[in-house]
């Protein structure tokens, strides 16, 4: 296998020439000379195990059995992920188009949205990338298409106006998104999503310590304003062009990979 599939050597174990070795994709074990069993957790799904033969002889030949564990490869690109680089998605809360909650609401049920931790500005910052969220609320152009082809336009209107009103707080991610939660991602796959429509940047406007919601960093998410006529988080603790100058430095830091 090529040295760039694993990472370092886990454990390595010497057992008598006499055990018995079963290793399949999701379990692994050996049982000794005197019948004892021993597992491991995981199989060749996860993990490089190889045995070799040592020494001569009845008495001095042994099995080496050395466990590394495989590298995770990237969804998008197939590539090798070596530690410490990706990122991997986790699971927030869509409380609208352009802010995702870290946990649920107190009061309503939100849809999933994924976001992954891609950066960290001024060492407080956190930077995030975030599945796109749509209102799905609001009928899309397709459907309303195909119900005006059937039923008269002031039928399609009352339809689309009632979806919107018994549906306060819908939102979800974009269809066929595609993406796989605690699963490590490379930046080429990264840079694939975001130039595919299906993620954008955004950041966690408090100092990381609250680490309350990320807000994208989009100008239609910066002027946005709430039912209740709040403005986000963004706008009351930083400037738009700080927002803009971090989202481009996304963009340069991620993408010329």
């Amino acid at each position: 296998m090529p040295a760039h599939t694993f990472d370092k050597i886990l454990f390595q174990i010497t057992v008598a020439i006499t055990a018995i070795i079963t290793i399949t994709e999701s379990t692994f074990k050996i049982v000794d000379s005197t019948g004892t069993m021993h597992r491991f957790d995981g199989g060749s799904r996860d993990y490089d195990i190889e045995v070799k033969e040592q020494g001569t002889g009845k008495k001095n030949r042994r099995k080496v059995i050395t466990i590394r564990k495989l590298l995770p490869k990237c969804p998008i690109t197939g590539e090798y992920i070596p530690s410490g680089s990706g990122v991997t998605f986790k699971r927030g809360y869509a409380l609208n188009k352009h802010k995702t909650l870290f946990t649920p609401h107190k009061v309503h049920t939100l849809n999933d949205v994924y976001y992954a931790k891609v950066a960290t500005f001024s060492g407080v910052y956190n930077a995030y990338a975030v599945v796109n969220v749509v209102d799905t609320r609001v009928l899309s152009d397709e459907t309303i298409d195909v119900m005006s082809r059937a039923l008269p336009y002031d039928i399609v209107k009352i339809i689309a106006d009632q979806h919107f009103q018994i549906s306060d707080y819908n939102f979800a991610m974009m269809h066929n998104h595609g993406i796989i939660v605690n699963q490590p991602y490379s930046l080429q796959g990264l840079k694939q999503l975001y130039h595919n429509g299906i993620i954008e940047f955004g950041l966690d406007p408090s100092d990381g310590m609250s680490k309350s919601s990320i807000e994208l960093l989009t100008d239609e998410s910066y002027n946005y304003v709430y039912p209740n006529d709040g403005t986000s988080s963004l706008k009351q603790l930083h400037s738009h062009d700080l927002c803009r100058t971090i989202r481009e430095h996304l963009e340069t830091l991620l993408f010329t990979v």
